[in-house]
């Protein structure tokens, strides 16, 4: 939880860590998000470059689409700027296709709300729609 007190986290450039604090966390959706308002898009490129696990994301999911206040979805500029950022990944499309059918629909709900969908996304879901 220190983590979220300092403005950019020092390590956020190493998945692993990225991951251990996810873990800790995932009883609180509200502080994940808060954890995914720390980073900017570039550092989710380079985080998750070569890696998108889909436990991951399904988790970043489910915490944007529960984790804003009141337990609604989280603030659209945040939802555009992790799923911009995760775009960059190159496993994306691989891991997409792994979600189940609720973090799919989940997903296709954030993607709704934004203006503006990342490539990435727009060709992997519009398959299975």
């Amino acid at each position: 939880l220190c983590e979220l007190s300092h403005p950019r986290p020092l390590c956020y450039v190493c998945v692993r860590r990225f991951e251990r604090v996810w873990r800790s966390l995932l009883a609180y959706p509200a502080l994940q998000c808060a954890y995914l308002s720390l980073f900017r898009p570039s550092t989710f490129r380079r985080v998750f470059r070569e890696c998108v696990a889909t436990e991951l994301l399904g988790g970043v999911v489910s915490a944007l689409s529960t984790g804003g206040e009141a337990g609604g979805a989280a603030p659209t500029a945040l939802v555009a700027r992790v799923l911009t950022g995760l775009s960059g990944a190159s496993t994306l499309p691989f891991a997409l296709s792994l979600l189940s059918a609720e973090e799919t629909a989940a997903l296709r709900g954030l993607l709704a709300r934004l203006d503006e969908v990342p490539a990435a996304f727009g060709s992997c879901l519009s398959r299975d729609a």
